[in-house]
C-alpha cells in the first residue's frame, strides 16, 4: 500500500468516526413525546411522526428526483428517435 491509498483510507475512517459521533448525538437528543393521560394509539402515533415529516418530505423528492434521472439519462441513451416520423 503506497503513502496516497494510506491517507486515502486514514480519511475514510475518519469521516466514519465522525459520521458515527454525529448519529450518537442525535439519538441522544431524541425526546419521547407529551400527551395527556389517556391518549389513543392516533395520538402517539401522529406525535412520533410530527418531527419526522420534513425528512419524509425530503426522501419523498430525493427518490423521484433519483428516478427522474434514471429515465433521463439511462432511457435517454436507448431511445432513438426516427426524423422522418416527426414530418
Amino acid at each position: 500500500m503506497n503513502n496516497s491509498e494510506n491517507d486515502t483510507t486514514r480519511l475514510g475512517f475518519w469521516s466514519d468516526g465522525v459520521f458515527a459521533i454525529l448519529a450518537t448525538l442525535l439519538v441522544i437528543e431524541i425526546k419521547p413525546p407529551h400527551l395527556p393521560h389517556g391518549s389513543d394509539a392516533i395520538a402517539l402515533a401522529a406525535a412520533l411522526l410530527a418531527p419526522f415529516a420534513p425528512a419524509i418530505a425530503l426522501t419523498i423528492s430525493a427518490l423521484l428526483w433519483l428516478v427522474w434521472v434514471w429515465v433521463v439519462y439511462g432511457f435517454g441513451r436507448d431511445v432513438q428517435f426516427a426524423p422522418e416520423a416527426a414530418q
